[in-house]
């Protein structure tokens, strides 16, 4: 006999539901606690982290560049605020970021090697001469 409880449910329903022609109506009984659960998740899922989400607010030259003072970027997990120029719009990062550039996160001053978090808000501070 088969230890499996859903094809033991399966095999019951079947029996009972023999109709006198020997015909079978197979009734097949729903998992909902595997729906509940949401989908499955394969291994492949496990290995590759989500992206993080972060706005990018621009000051200056880069917000004239660009035409906007802000910006969506997605990054790979673990990056840091440093590895966040190259995933900027093309037209912010058509340079290099300038020497003296400063970062805040979330309203922060934070040094570039800071990890970018999901929902994160990162302004990019130009240097500013003047007397």
């Amino acid at each position: 006999m088969c230890r499996d409880p859903l094809v033991q449910n399966v095999t019951a329903v079947t029996q009972a539901t023999k109709t006198s022609s020997g015909s079978r109506d197979v009734a097949i009984p729903r998992d909902r606690s595997r729906r509940a659960a949401g989908p499955p998740v394969r291994a492949y899922d496990q290995l590759v982290p989500e992206p993080v989400t972060v706005t990018v607010m621009l000051f200056a030259s880069l917000r004239e560049r660009l035409g906007a003072d802000r910006c969506v970027v997605r990054a790979p997990q673990g990056a840091t605020i440093a590895g966040l120029w190259p995933l900027l719009p093309e037209p912010v990062r058509r340079t290099a970021a300038p020497p003296g550039v400063r970062y805040a996160v979330n309203d922060t001053w934070a040094p570039a090697e800071t990890p970018l978090g999901d929902g994160d808000r990162i302004a990019i501070v130009l240097p500013v001469s003047g007397g």
